[in-house]
């Protein structure tokens, strides 16, 4: 990316976060540079580039994002080419004409068993005892982060938490969002952190951020880093934990709240959202309908019982 280029990034970047949003700003900081480096191979730039580079450059990367991902991807193309149209840099937009693609996506999976977390989490855990020098930093790292996640932090609360945030009571996640909230931990989540704090004191940071990387610059950890992390454990821990994630293992969260009969009003608390996940929850069996049907049914034995009670009184 050249001078030029990286100057115009930047200025589209801060548009965006005046005039939009700090968030769709953080988008349009991601798709930019793709965008950027793949124009560079025609000798192209953003004040040249039409559909068909556009549609090139979409195709390029549907072969490894899904299409809830590129659905954002075109959003935020769009989003940055109208901010260039704005400023008179460009008298089009042809990122408008680009198709959505179709969501095909596989619902979220809130039925995780909360015991294939928690027996990941005591296998790192034994790792890092075993651990010395150099590495056990990461893995100290490695742990608080699935710990945190385990605990109902999103990846993206994670990218934003602070030393400060960290407390005696456990985390404040989403601080200054609608979503902030008191993320209490268990006791090897507590002693964990504890420990990381400790040892987050000696690195040099220029911010206050909770994880930042532990080699220069010393900057605070992205999504991807994040996810590439825990990533890395699942992968070190065996196949059987294949088809866990980071976002898998943040929903676990929610799973063993329902699990525990507690429903789905106290887990959307927890996690401090607004509604409750689309989930496609199994049909009741022969057996539970047949039970439904006699206690609650005007025929059913129970509500007769019931409505001989109320005769007699």
């Amino acid at each position: 990316m050249t001078l030029g280029t990286r100057n115009l990034v930047e200025v589209v970047i801060e548009a965006v976060k005046t005039s939009i949003s700090p968030a769709e700003a953080y988008n349009v900081s991601i798709v930019l540079p793709w965008f950027s480096e793949f124009l560079a191979r025609t000798n192209k730039d953003f004040l040249t580039a039409d559909l068909l580079d556009l549609t090139a450059f979409c195709q390029e990367r549907a072969k490894t994002r899904s299409e809830r991902s590129m659905n954002r991807l075109i959003w935020s193309l769009r989003t940055a080419i109208q901010m260039l149209v704005n400023a008179g840099l460009r008298t089009d937009n042809p990122a408008l004409l680009l198709p959505f693609f179709a969501n095909t996506t596989i619902p979220p999976n809130y039925s995780i068993k909360r015991a294939e977390v928690d027996a990941l989490i005591s296998w790192q855990r034994c790792r890092l005892q075993l651990t010395q020098g150099s590495r056990y930093p990461f893995e100290l790292r490695a742990l608080v982060l699935v710990c945190l996640l385990a605990a109902g932090v999103t990846v993206a609360e994670l990218v934003g938490l602070d030393v400060a945030d960290s407390s005696t009571n456990g985390v404040t996640a989403g601080r200054n969002s609608s979503r902030e909230r008191l993320v209490r931990l268990d006791k090897l989540a507590s002693a964990a952190t504890l420990e990381w704090l400790e040892y987050r004191a000696s690195i040099p940071a220029t911010d206050e951020s909770l994880f930042p990387a532990l080699l220069p610059p010393w900057t605070r950890l992205g999504v991807k880093a994040i996810s590439h992390v825990v990533a890395r454990i699942i992968e070190a821990a065996g196949p059987r934990y294949s088809h866990l994630t980071a976002g898998t293992i943040y929903r676990s969260m929610y799973a063993a709240i329902v699990e525990d009969g507690h429903g789905w009003n106290l887990a959307i608390g927890a996690g401090g959202r607004k509604t409750v996940p689309a989930v496609a929850r199994p049909a009741p069996s022969i057996e539970k309908l047949a039970l439904m049907v006699e206690r609650f049914h005007p025929f059913g034995s129970s509500a007769l019982t019931i409505s001989h009670a109320r005769d007699d009184d």
